[in-house]
């Protein structure tokens, strides 16, 4: 009768030791898997945000020309998230080798319907320099010597995006280039999202009343004093002038 019991002893000290292994590695085992679940929690709620898609292009004047993908705002609700396209660099580097001084960058945000139809802001793309410098300078890049963009895109009050807007700081008001290109442009964007602010309301002044003959009611003119008072002022002349003198005083000795 002992052997069963020394047989069926072992299995269940074996399951005892793997147990107290297991519970002691338990929390090297949470802690390692920290970022992992980290970055599923993520990427979970990065997919649940809405995301808008921003494209670009060059455009001549008279001319179309297709558009291609710039990069992605995600709308968290911490705030708006920019990932540029993977080739969009490449592509404005290309469009401003080839490029005119009439040329427009164009950005644009996608929606429904036709691409030329898509809410968009442009920005020059060149300024024409004199012929005296070489031919390799003779065209400065507004996009190539801007260090960052800022990307604006605006929703209604029901939360729909209907338009943007896009800016190069760099660039001043009278549309000068910088000596030196950037050694690498845009490589930070600010994207804002604004909603409308609602106005106030003008205090209006209550309209006067109207009559029956639908012009409005005169007020009654204010009564002077003697008009407010005459039904206490007279009775008291009266009393005033009815009731007796004294007897007049003799004349002191």
């Amino acid at each position: 009768m002992e052997q069963p019991f020394q047989q069926s002893r072992l299995p269940i000290k074996a399951q005892a030791t793997f147990i107290a292994t297991a519970v002691r590695a338990l929390p090297l085992l949470c802690l390692s898997m920290t970022p992992w679940l980290f970055a599923l929690f993520l990427a979970v709620a990065a997919a649940s945000d809405p995301a808008v898609h921003i494209y670009h292009r060059v455009r001549l004047p008279g001319e179309t020309a297709p558009f291609t993908p710039k990069g992605t705002v995600l709308l968290a609700p911490t705030g708006p998230s920019y990932a540029p396209a993977a080739a969009f660099r490449q592509d404005i580097a290309a469009w401003s080798k080839s490029s005119s001084p009439g040329a427009r960058y164009e950005v644009a945000l996608q929606t429904d319907g036709d691409p030329e139809d898509w809410p968009r802001s442009s920005v020059k793309l060149v300024r024409a320099h004199s012929d005296s410098r070489p031919s390799t300078h003779r065209f400065q890049c507004h996009v190539t010597g801007a260090p960052e963009e800022f990307i604006t895109i605006h929703k209604t009050t029901a939360g729909d995006i209907f338009a943007l807007d896009y800016l190069l700081p760099s660039v001043p008001r009278d549309g000068t280039c910088p000596t030196k290109p950037a050694l690498l442009y845009l490589a930070s964007a600010d994207v804002q999202l604004k909603s409308p602010t609602p106005a106030f309301a003008p205090r209006l002044k209550t309209p006067p009343p109207l009559g029956l003959d639908g012009q409005p009611i005169k007020p009654v003119p204010e009564q002077s004093f003697i008009q407010k008072y005459w039904i206490y002022i007279v009775p008291a002349l009266i009393i005033m002038l009815v009731l007796p003198a004294g007897p007049e005083e003799g004349p002191q000795q």
